[in-house]
């Protein structure tokens, strides 16, 4: 007798809606025929149960449902929020630890920058009231753990969630402009980290972690454990955007070119804040069972088969309050997608197991990694539904700088031992600059591909060197003399390059 919503109804074959035009009708039933061991079983249905549906277009002439479907269903067409809205929401969700005073102040700032984002981009901002309730999340979160004022995080909070996809031009311009209407100090938000943030990237304090860029302050175990990373500018960027999307409680999508470093880059923030991450391989095959559970056959120490229940990888990790990792997620399969929008949903408190058991999820924090469609093996775009409720983050390239740097910073044992010296690492890195660059204007590769060599591939070059190195040289010395080093640093380069060649 409960409600359901069929959120993007559109999206699944017409012979999957056409079956629910006999729950449509004005005397609705539902017979279920799919079961051939048993009869037809009809399922009677009481007054209080009713069916939802929602489509996303942005003119009713494009909703694609059957003409039957169509004409069973009231067509209801929703409006955008207006600036009035706006204002009332951010009053009714700031009101428990702002006044209506700073929360109306709050409401102004933003209704401001969304006019003057308008302005220097012409792409429309998608899933807009999404973005507006992350803002103020991060408004919130961040009252009792930074000593700035509502109006400076809200514009924090749009910096990360409205205006990150534009270039460092707009984002200076837009910057610019907001401190003319809001009379607020903008350049150190609406800008790219400088060296300074990328040498001294973070702080730990007495309320967590702070990010030395945009200020955005983390809650931590107390226990950071600050592994091997290159700050680069890129990473650092890439970090405090994890931060700020954790602060506000969203879900975080990075999107991007494979050998940017994603996986690494959240493993290594989880790490920070001294919090386990669990980290999940989507595919294909990937099942509802294997990430949240399933009763399974189990011997007892008397040596009966029973069936228990057992917990999966995201049950475990919830159970445990670890980050969510899910790699690859545009390869899972619809029905996955779908068990897992309750974890990502802004007001989810508990999730109900398929045992019937509700685990709470109001501690998840759930991130997600995708390379784009472009880069193939079946991946997909995310349905609307879903790529809504992650903050979602698209990530460039290292820059050459960045990426000299990074290898240059893996190489240094190398160099500290004597095996390798820094001439022949800059020669070995112009190599890799100057093979992606003859691949991209089509010089070479234009049969077999498409090759990609990327940050993976340098790091290979060097466990490489590092674990076959010194043996290589000490068992070729007498036939190489002193070209011995040039001799195995050949031998790598050809298997990490030049095997990828079919001739």
């Amino acid at each position: 007798g409960r409600s359901v919503v069929l959120e993007d109804c559109d999206a699944p074959p017409q012979s999957v809606l056409e079956r629910l035009n006999s729950v449509l009708e004005p005397h609705p039933s539902f017979a279920i025929t799919e079961n051939i061991t048993r009869e037809v079983q009809t399922i009677p249905l009481v007054s209080s149960f009713h069916v939802f549906a929602t489509i996303r277009a942005s003119h009713m002439s494009r909703v694609r449902i059957s003409p039957a479907l169509r004409s069973r269903c009231t067509i209801v067409w929703a409006h955008p929020y207006t600036d009035k809205d706006m204002e009332a929401l951010a009053q009714m969700e700031l009101q428990p630890v702002y006044s209506d005073t700073d929360a109306v102040a709050v409401a102004d700032v933003l209704c401001k920058a969304r006019e003057e984002m308008g302005k220097v981009s012409a792409k429309p901002v998608q899933g807009d009231i999404h973005h507006y309730y992350r803002v103020l999340d991060y408004v919130r979160q961040q009252k009792s753990l930074s000593d700035r004022v509502g109006t400076t995080l809200a514009l924090v909070g749009f910096r990360f969630f409205y205006a990150d996809h534009l270039n460092e031009d707009e984002l200076i311009s837009l910057g610019e402009n907001l401190a003319k209407r809001t009379k607020i100090e903008t350049t150190a938000i609406f800008r790219l980290p400088n060296q300074e943030e990328c040498t001294d990237p973070f702080t730990v304090g007495q309320n967590g972690l702070r990010t030395s860029y945009c200020g955005a302050v983390c809650p931590s175990t107390g226990t950071v454990v600050d592994g091997e990373m290159a700050y680069v500018r890129t990473v650092v960027l890439n970090m405090t955007r994890i931060f700020a999307a954790y602060a506000a409680g969203s879900a975080i999508l990075l999107e991007g070119p494979p050998g940017i470093g994603k996986t690494r880059t959240i493993i290594h923030c989880a790490a920070l804040v001294g919090i386990q991450c669990e980290r999940l391989n989507l595919c294909g095959s990937t099942t509802v069972e294997q990430l949240f559970g399933s009763v399974v056959p189990v011997a007892t120490p008397s040596g009966e088969r029973v069936f228990e229940w057992q917990d999966g990888k995201i049950t475990q990790a919830l159970r445990a309050k670890s980050w969510i990792l899910l790699d690859e997620v545009n390869l899972a399969p619809a029905e996955v997608l779908q068990a897992l929008m309750p974890l990502l949903s802004r007001s989810a408190d508990t999730f109900t197991l398929p045992n019937g058991e509700r685990v709470s999820v109001r501690d998840a924090k759930v991130f997600a990694t995708m390379n784009p469609n472009s880069t193939g093996g079946g991946r997909t775009s995310l349905p609307a539904s879903i790529g809504n409720l992650f903050a979602t983050v698209k990530l460039t390239l290292y820059s050459d700088n960045e990426l000299k740097y990074i290898f240059t910073r893996l190489c240094r044992p190398l160099v500290d031992t004597g095996d390798l010296t820094a001439e022949l690492i800059d020669k070995v890195f112009a190599f890799h600059c100057d093979l992606v660059s003859q691949i991209k204007d089509k010089r070479i590769g234009r049969t077999g591909g498409p090759f990609e060599f990327n940050l993976r591939d340098l790091k290979k070059f060097q466990d490489m060197a590092t674990g076959n190195l010194k043996d290589l040289k000490e068992s070729t010395a007498q036939a190489f003399g002193a070209s011995v080093t040039t001799h195995a640093l050949g031998r790598f380069l050809d298997l990490v390059y030049a095997q990828s060649f079919s001739d």
